[in-house]
């Protein structure tokens, strides 16, 4: 595979992170890196002496050797600086959400399609091992369909100025949610509370329904005493236990559920109280394979698992959920 020369827009929070995997990808060169923010840019300049920084956009879109570029901003900033980025050539990778409207996301998957461009949204739980471990046990006939899931995803902070809870947190969750049911809910509620800054939601409880039947319910919190990275998913048959914190065994199967049995005109419960495992999941790093993805996708042309309408899709439940649809 020959090597593939990028370069990341925004070296923030999110940016930090894919620079520091990029490098560790052998088949990437990062060639360039621009971020409006100076003080920014002399955080990392230090550490990648080998790295082009600058403050200008143009910069990435005149520089022909680059064959795709990574963008880390504020979400309000994704649509214009990725319909620039496609325009000029490049290969793009957009960190979650996609874009803040669908109207965006919609034009930017027509222009990509149209100009054989690639695109990736950075959903980075669909290349978890561990999410994907859940995939594969819910494909088992042993676990039936799924009935109902929750969703917890809470901590202390990080309040963000650009975005409320819902647009910070939401799309882990959501895409999650669409890669296991593989599929859009019909319908949708929401609860928030602005605890912090006024007519800012910093905690948001979201029920969801799905076609197929399974339901779901997500809780987020920017205003919480414990970190809780959690997902409940109670099948037909068992259930499953997803602790994205827990080092050792984050994902258990428990064989435990209920069964209603006739006698005489009358109906009983019983309650199967069986036995649990963990199973094996590789160690590795999500966000690593995830840019190991990108890079496979944009040397081969392949579209990526979190592509553009992956990405439209996750738009849409957000603005249905906000009620902007």
């Amino acid at each position: 595979m020959d090597r593939i020369k990028v370069a990341l827009v925004g070296c923030g929070y999110w940016g930090k992170k894919l620079l520091r995997v990029l490098h560790e990808v052998p088949e990437v060169d990062v060639k360039r890196v621009v971020d409006v923010n100076p003080e920014a840019v002399e955080e990392v300049k230090e550490r990648y002496p080998g790295v082009l920084f600058s403050q200008n956009l143009e910069d990435i879109l005149k520089d022909d050797e680059i064959h795709a570029v990574l963008v880390a901003t504020p979400v309000k900033e994704h649509y214009p600086i990725a319909r620039e980025l496609i325009l000029s050539g490049k290969d793009v990778f957009i960190e979650k959400p996609f874009t803040y409207t669908s109207q965006e996301a919609e034009e930017l998957v027509r222009l990509a399609e149209e100009r054989e461009r690639i695109i990736m949204v950075g959903h980075t739980y669909q290349y978890s091992p561990r999410v994907r471990k859940i995939k594969e046990l819910l494909k088992e006939d042993e676990m039936g369909k799924p009935v109902y899931i929750t969703s917890r995803r809470m901590n202390l902070g990080i309040h963000r100025y650009d975005v409320n809870v819902i647009w910070d947190l939401a799309p882990h969750d959501l895409s999650i949610l669409y890669f296991l049911l593989e599929e859009e809910p019909e319908k949708v509620n929401l609860i928030t509370r602005s605890l912090a800054i006024e007519n800012h939601p910093d905690v948001a409880f979201i029920g969801l329904e799905f076609p197929s039947g399974t339901i779901a319910h997500v809780e987020l919190s920017w205003v919480a005493p414990l970190k809780v990275r959690d997902m409940v998913i109670v099948c037909e048959k068992k259930m499953i236990v997803y602790r994205d914190t827990e080092p050792q065994e984050p994902v258990r199967v428990y064989d435990k559920g209920v069964e209603k049995s006739f006698r005489e005109e009358n109906w009983y419960l019983t309650y199967r109280m069986g036995s649990s495992y963990a199973p094996y999941i590789p160690p590795r790093e999500p966000l690593r394979v995830e840019m190991e993805e990108f890079v496979e996708c944009v040397s081969n042309r392949k579209k990526p698992l979190s592509d553009g309408r992956m990405g439209l899709a996750i738009v849409r439940m957000m603005e249905k959920i906000e009620g902007r649809c």
